[in-house]
Formats: C-alpha cells, structure tokens, sequence
C-alpha cells in the first residue's frame, strides 16, 4: 500500500512538475485497466490468481501507461512469459503453487529499462 501512495504521489508531482496533467490520467486509466482485468481473472479463477497480484497489476499499469501502453503490455508479457517458463521447468508436484508477482516485476523492470518508440 506504501508503494502504491508513493507512486500516486510521484505521477502527481511529475504531471504538476511538468504540467503534464494528461501524464496522471493516463496512469490512472492504466491502474483501473490493469487492476480490473486481473480482478476479473482472480474472480473467474476463484482465487488461483492471488489478491497480491492484481494489486501489483494496477501498480504495473499505474507506472507503466504513462511511458506508453506497449511498455505496460511489454511489461505482462514478459512477466508472464519468464513465469510460465519458470513453472513448466519445475517439476510437477500435485497441488503446488507458483508465485507469479516476483515475475511480474521482472517483467515491469525489463519494460521500464527498454527503450521503447
């Protein structure tokens, strides 16, 4: 919950810094998006997708949208991907779980550094 206040306050201060205000509503609308789906597939999943991870999916698309929409997708893709590969690398025990947030923010981190048009 920090970390989501500070990014809030940080998109706030660099849109008033810059008088940007389009820069804050783009995050915003890139946190409901992002935090919207990954609810729905929390829902639908009855919970398979844990709650952590659709708070740091709109704390994703918070940071992300306002650099530009394809960093955000870049960002679950890469996540998911690297998360996927992970998983089905590991042997298959019945019931495991596998922790998808770590591969998120790998996949947030390499969508922040790459340069993107």
């Amino acid at each position: 919950m920090l970390t989501l206040l500070a990014s809030v306050l940080g998109v706030v201060a660099t849109a008033a810094l810059t008088r940007t205000w389009l820069l804050a509503a783009a995050a915003a609308l890139g946190w409901a998006l992002s935090y919207g789906l990954f609810w729905v597939l929390h829902k639908a999943g009855r919970g398979a997708l844990g709650y952590g991870d659709v708070r740091l999916a709109g704390l994703i698309g918070l940071t992300t949208t306002p650099l530009s929409a394809s960093a955000t997708w870049l960002a679950f893709l890469l996540g998911t991907l690297a998360a996927a590969l992970w998983a089905f690398t590991r042997p298959r025990q019945p019931g495991s779980r596998h922790a998808y947030g770590p591969w998120l923010l790998l996949g947030w981190l390499a969508a922040t550094l790459i340069p993107l048009p």
